[in-house]
């Protein structure tokens, strides 16, 4: 499966529990905007060897922004294809007033809902 998408699985083993394989895509921050006193986050998605990424919706899953120690996650998230960038992208919502004070960094992931 990883060979036929162009990318790999990444393995993950607890000390109590499976092996957890997880597909790693190509995902990043394709933006960042202000509305209504709301950060909007654009997490773009494709997968490698891939032309433009298909919109999907990523049923089961999870896509996690992390500003700081504090994460905002969307389940089940929607990704609209954007030509413009050759990404499909899905918007995660930051309210301001959660905003960690003197956070500088954020990271984005997609991973199984729990």
């Amino acid at each position: 499966m990883a060979r036929l998408l162009d990318g790999r699985f990444i393995a993950a083993k607890t000390a109590d529990g499976p092996t957890t394989l997880t597909y790693a895509y190509d995902l990043g921050v394709a933006g960042v905007t202000m509305r209504d006193g709301t950060l909007c986050v654009a997490v773009g998605l494709r997968e490698g060897g891939q032309g433009q990424t298909v919109s999907r919706t990523l049923i089961g899953r999870e896509a996690v922004v992390v500003i700081g120690s504090r994460e905002y996650t969307h389940p089940d998230p929607v990704f609209v294809s954007d030509p413009a960038c050759g990404m499909a992208l899905c918007v995660v919502e930051v309210p301001l007033a959660d905003l960690p004070a003197g956070a500088i960094e954020l990271r984005v992931a997609i991973r199984d809902r729990e």
